[in-house]
């Protein structure tokens, strides 16, 4: 089982971040299993025209199929599951690798008050001010 850690603003964008990131391990069995914990991935996951994730969801489509296509015997499960299923198979693991990747704290950006435009152009300011601009004539 591989496991870690992803950060970002919105939940959907970390776990298909943390998707692509799981199928790049050099090391996998010829059987993958992928538990999805809520169905907030399911707009995403194997639609490939334009959408706000589209990147990660070609990265993740093109992971899938080479995977498949490298051998014969390679086979792909998804799973969804919820944690206020009873008797749910694994929950423990699952509860021991949730409370590992909680005492990660991940600080997120501040939220840019400034519209994109204006963002780029105190950027290019900031690092114009920060040129040597002495010079001697």
């Amino acid at each position: 089982m591989h496991h870690g850690a992803t950060r970002d603003a919105e939940c959907p964008h970390a776990l298909l971040m943390a998707l692509c990131n799981g199928l790049m391990y050099a090391h996998l069995s010829n059987h993958i299993r992928i538990f999805l914990p809520d169905l907030s991935l399911r707009p995403y996951l194997f639609r490939l025209h334009k959408h706000p994730l589209l990147n990660l969801s070609h990265a993740f489509n093109s992971a899938l199929s080479s995977f498949l296509s490298a051998d014969p015997l390679h086979h792909i499960d998804l799973f969804r599951y919820s944690i206020k299923w009873s008797g749910l198979l694994g929950m423990a693991m699952i509860d021991t690798l949730s409370e590992e990747q909680q005492s990660i704290v991940f600080p997120l950006p501040p939220p840019s008050l400034l519209n994109p435009k204006a963002h780029l152009l105190r950027m290019m300011q900031d690092q114009y001010d920060l040129l040597c601009c002495d010079s001697r004539i």
